[in-house]
């Protein structure tokens, strides 16, 4: 019977582990594709905030 029970023990560990793990590694993932996709984007809204920036500064310049 003890030997029964340390083979459901561990099967139960490993099932544990990969529950806890697999959302982690899910999670990791998604918040690389995320760094990515900001990474490529950030620049582009930093630059087109400056132009709305710059339109508005010549604009007040203007008059």
């Amino acid at each position: 019977m003890p030997v029964v029970w340390r083979g459901v023990l561990v099967a139960h560990m490993w099932v544990l582990a990969a529950a806890l793990i697999l959302p982690i590694v899910m999670i990791s993932k998604v918040d690389v594709v995320a760094l990515r996709l900001s990474l490529h984007t950030a620049p582009m809204i930093v630059l087109d905030l400056l132009v709305r920036q710059n339109v508005r500064f010549i604009g007040v310049l203007r008059l």
